[in-house]
């Protein structure tokens, strides 16, 4: 878990989970979430992108400006967004 106040809109990224609970509560400009199964993430907001690549069997609830799923398969994805998603070679979103 992220508090709020210690990551400041930086930049942030978390990659080859498995089975975790994430909760970041903070101020992103760009997350990246890449090679995660069974997790749960709940994120935001993200001033810039949540990118989430390569994720299996994951529930996510996010808030961004834009979201982009590249490669990914059994997503359960609840967001706000202010663009259309860009949802890329997947299955099952």
């Amino acid at each position: 878990m992220r508090e709020p106040g210690t990551l400041n809109h930086c930049p942030f990224s978390l990659k080859q989970l498995k089975r975790c609970d994430i909760f970041v509560l903070d101020r992103t400009s760009i997350f990246y979430l890449r090679n995660c199964h069974q997790c749960n993430l709940h994120a935001g907001p993200v001033s810039a992108a949540i990118y989430i690549e390569n994720c299996t069997d994951c529930d996510i609830s996010v808030s961004c400006h834009r979201l982009r799923v590249y490669n990914s398969k059994r997503l359960k994805i609840y967001c706000h967004t202010s663009l259309d998603p860009n949802i890329d070679k997947c299955e099952d979103v």
